[in-house]
Order: structure tokens, then sequence, then C-alpha cells
């Protein structure tokens, strides 16, 4: 679930809150935090695009998955998790970040395919609801 979806907006307090915890667990660093919430200033490059958006990308790069404040799982599987998301995102730069991660951590070939299929699957069908969505409301607009 996103902010937005909790707040209905973008907002500097939610932000501030999810930072906080994003800062307690050492992923987010206090003047990484600051840059985010930059974002709300209205002499932000963008302020007029962010008081329009009902949602925002930040990513949080760990050094090494295995450090994530979390074991129930190995770092292996950690890793292809971040390869999926990566794909589901479609983030060039966490692509490459979390192949390498996969390889280091002496994951196959066979597996990182095997994810990125599972990954791209979930998103196609993502994809088809959002269209099935779309024809709803051209549906109850009159317009098929």
């Amino acid at each position: 679930m996103t902010l937005s979806q909790q707040t209905g907006k973008l907002d500097r307090d939610s932000f501030q809150a999810t930072l906080a915890f994003f800062t307690e667990l050492d992923l987010v660093t206090a003047d990484e935090s600051a840059e985010v919430l930059a974002m709300f200033e209205p002499d932000f490059a963008y302020a007029r695009a962010m008081a329009r958006a009902d949602s925002v990308h930040v990513h949080v790069k760990v050094p090494e998955v295995a450090d994530l404040p979390h074991h129930a799982l190995t770092a292996r599987e950690k890793a292809l998790i971040g390869l999926a998301l990566a794909h589901a995102h479609r983030c060039p730069y966490c692509i490459d970040s979390f192949t390498n991660t996969c390889l280091d951590k002496d994951i196959t070939v066979e597996q990182i395919h095997e994810v990125i299929h599972t990954s791209s699957a979930l998103a196609a069908g993502v994809h088809f609801v959002h269209g099935v969505q779309t024809r709803n409301v051209l549906a109850r607009r009159g317009m098929l």
C-alpha cells in the first residue's frame, strides 16, 4: 500500500513518519530524509507537479541485502525478491544491482530467468486488470 492510498493525498507528515521508520532501520540517513522532504517545499523545482501527484517513487538502496533488519529470509531469497521487484518497477539501475547480487549469491541463470518470468507474468496480469478498469470507466460514461 502506498502512502497516497493510506492518506488519499501526498503529504509531508506521512512522508516524514515513513522516513523516520526507515531511518530507525538504518535504511535512510537523516540527510536522505531531508532530501526527500525538500520535495514538499514551495521552492522545490517541481513543487507544482508534486501538488498534483498521487504517488512518488523513492528508492532505498542498501549495500548488502543480507544486512536488511529481518532474518526470516535468506540473503539469496532477498536478492531474488529484489530482482523481481526491480523488474516489476522497471528500474534499470536496480536490475543491474540485483542481477549482480544474485550472481554473487551463486543464484543460477535458470533461477534468475524464473524470477523474471514470474514477475513479468504478474505484471501482465496487473496491466490486464488496469485495462478492464479503464473499460469500466468508458462503459459507465456510455462510450462503449
